[in-house]
């Protein structure tokens, strides 16, 4: 979720590539989906992949700066696999992750409110989970997490 700008939010679902600006009063003004072969919405438990599954696409970060919304993705990593190390299971949906910089990166795309289209997208091979007011990914020192 985007920080309130005028009465307006910005909502992200979790799973599905879906933005969605709201009022306080919760009326829908706007939406932008992204249909891309990297982020479909999956069933099964929110979250969690299958150890022979790459994880799934997780909406981390909504930023709204002036005309630009920031939007912060993690996605499976191509060394997905080598960041599994088992540990018990639960319906075959469990699993620990050694390295979780291995095991996702992230996508970092910059949508033109005025026009509605995604005007930059970047993928890195780092963990962003937040972004800052100046479009910077946030770092957590000593956690390999961005």
């Amino acid at each position: 979720m985007a920080a309130v700008r005028a009465g307006r939010v910005w909502i992200g679902h979790r799973y599905e590539y879906v933005l969605e600006q709201w009022d306080t009063t919760g009326q829908l003004h706007r939406r932008f989906r992204r249909n891309v072969d990297w982020f479909q919405l999956r069933t099964g438990s929110a979250g969690l992949s299958a150890a022979d599954q790459p994880p799934r696409p997780i909406l981390r970060r909504l930023f709204d700066a002036d005309s630009l919304l920031w939007v912060v993705i993690n996605v499976a990593d191509s060394r997905w696999r080598e960041a599994i190390r088992p540990r018990g299971t639960i319906g075959g949906m469990q699993v620990n992750r050694a390295d979780e910089t291995r095991y996702r990166d992230s996508i970092i795309d910059i949508v033109d409110l005025r026009t509605n289209a995604l005007i930059v997208s970047i993928k890195l091979d780092e963990l962003v989970h937040d972004i800052t007011a100046d479009g910077i990914p946030g770092h957590v020192p000593g956690s390999g997490v961005w």
